[in-house]
């Protein structure tokens, strides 16, 4: 496979006509760039399979792939895979359980896999070129501006080449009573190692940031399981039932991490992927947790001069989350002092001190699952589909979620059970502007952190096929009327939130962290025909 990008632009700014936008229809200096790059890959592979009586099964793969993205010598790579299973069954000694038992089969696999997923050229040393008609400093050379190199070349690892990605897997296939119930089951191991990583810390004096190498390494442990039924009543009800569970978790194993790493970072060593560091909250602060004199909450002078609202006893005071005007007072949201030092603080923001913060949840879906019921009875036929996840999180912004993010943009019905003298149990804290910042009451926390787990009827499908006899009257072999449903309903922990449990951050929110929700959600959709076959 071969891939080309190919890219030239020209312009003049002197336009003559703008109905007519040529580049020869236009005076002035004329300036020009370019930007060509390619990649190609390759491979070979090759494949062993070996059944004896059906009852011990073998397979061997092999795959030789390059990469240009490489430097010679490390391009190509060996991945290579190997199964067997034991069909128990086959056995002779287990013809007494057929009645029972009627498939049993035994597997197990490991398999390697590369990932060229890498910047082109990331083993050359490059420089980069600075345009003056675009970064606006300009060196004057003969009456021209011409091109300059501003930074000192970037250092390479020669050495880099493919991540491989490795998976073991144990599992088994089982079938009972002349197969109307069956029984699937996986366990995986995936290691992805020789990740793409930092390089090791190198002298400030170097004058360039380290090279990238592979390093770190992933480990995800998982789990599936799917049952079904299968099965005809001697009333002629045919029923088929069936049900999938999946779950997985991913950890950092090993990376070329600080030995106390920003917790903020993206990788670290025993990060789980996807978890969220945030405060966990006590409800909102209420008058009573503060001192009040002659009417009017106490303050207190710190040792830079500052002003603050003194805290009731026990209280612990949030005065380092405090900017600007801003001081928390009744009605803004209270978090938990986990360290019990009379004070909510992020220590170094690292792992091992993250003063009061913590994880509190995680944005990978965990205990994914499904169902399905499938029938039909003297012409009747129904059936429907159910998916759901079991625990996920996301931390969302925005007035949809978070009223008075932006204070420019207008509050949403279900947000307005905001705190007032008169409305102290509300869950939305007293109406402020955030400015658009994640700050103050909108720290991360377990308060208003979305709670996104669902259950969801995916498909729903009702019809009526007309009798044989009935139809061939009129030479049609079969009419079937019907209903179906997609998206019908969902069950959900989002309350009165008007978002989709299955939405996420897209490319375009993740730009604007006013705009969480604001994407199209699964439409329902509901269909009525007549299915008519000749």
């Amino acid at each position: 496979e071969d891939a080309e990008y190919i890219y030239l632009s020209a312009k003049k700014n002197g336009v003559f006509d703008f109905d007519n936008g040529e580049v020869n229809l236009a005076g002035g200096d004329q300036s020009a760039t370019s930007n060509h790059s390619w990649w190609s890959v390759a491979g070979f592979f090759g494949r062993i399979n070996y059944s004896y009586k059906d009852r011990y099964l073998f397979e061997v793969n092999g795959r030789y792939d390059g990469s240009s993205k490489f430097a010679k010598g490390k391009r190509w790579g060996f991945f290579p895979s190997a199964s067997a299973a034991w069909r128990i069954t086959e056995e002779a000694w287990m013809s007494p359980l057929k009645p029972i038992l009627s498939t049993l089969k035994l597997r197990g696999s490991y398999g390697e896999i590369g990932n060229q997923d890498v910047p082109l050229n990331a083993y050359i040393s490059t420089l980069s070129v600075t345009s003056p008609l675009i970064a606006g400093n300009y060196w004057l050379i003969a009456n021209n501006f011409v091109p300059y190199i501003a930074s000192a070349p970037a250092l390479v690892d020669p050495s880099l080449t493919w991540e491989t990605v490795s998976t073991i897997d144990i599992g088994a296939d089982a079938r009972f009573w002349a197969d109307k119930i069956g029984v699937t089951f996986d366990w995986y191991k995936r290691i992805t190692s020789d990740m793409l990583s930092p390089g090791e810390t190198i002298p400030s004096t170097v004058g360039a940031s380290a090279p990238r190498r592979n390093y770190g390494e992933l480990t995800t442990n998982g789990v599936e399981i799917a049952v079904d039924y299968n099965h005809t009543f001697n009333n002629g009800l045919h029923i088929i039932l069936s049900g999938q569970f999946t779950d997985f978790k991913t950890v950092v194993t090993k990376y070329p991490s600080a030995n106390d790493p920003s917790n903020s970072a993206a990788y670290y060593k025993n990060k789980v992927l996807g978890e969220i560091w945030g405060y966990k909250t006590e409800g909102l602060f209420q008058e009573k947790d503060f001192v009040w004199e002659n009417g009017v909450i106490k303050q207190t002078t710190l040792h830079n001069g500052q002003q603050k609202n003194t805290m009731a006893e026990k209280v612990a005071n949030q005065y380092i989350l405090e900017s600007g005007l801003f001081k928390y007072g009744p009605g803004d949201v209270r978090f938990k002092d986990l360290d019990g030092n009379g004070e909510i603080n992020y220590g170094s923001n690292t792992v091992g001190d993250p003063g009061d913060r913590t994880v509190i949840g995680n944005t990978t879906p965990r205990y994914q699952y499904g169902f399905r019921v499938d029938a039909d009875w003297k012409g009747f036929d129904v059936g429907f589909f159910f998916q759901g996840v079991g625990k996920r999180s996301i931390w969302a912004t925005g007035n949809m979620v978070l009223p008075g993010y932006y204070g420019a943009e207008a509050n949403y019905a279900h947000t307005l059970d905001y705190w007032t003298k008169d409305n102290t149990g509300a869950f939305y804290p007293r109406p402020m502007e955030h400015s658009q910042t994640a700050k103050w009451n909108y720290l991360v926390n377990d308060r208003y952190l979305l709670n996104v787990a669902y259950l969801r009827l995916k498909n729903l499908s009702v019809g009526y096929t007309l009798p044989n006899q009935l139809v061939k009257k009129v030479n049609i072999q079969k009419v079937r009327i019907y209903f179906d449903g997609e998206n019908l309903f969902e069950f959900d922990k989002l309350g009165d939130i008007p978002i989709d449990p299955e939405i996420d951050w897209t490319t375009t929110t993740s730009a604007d962290s006013r705009s969480f929700g604001r994407s199209y959600p699964y439409r329902r959709t509901v269909s009525f025909g007549i299915q008519l076959e000749f």
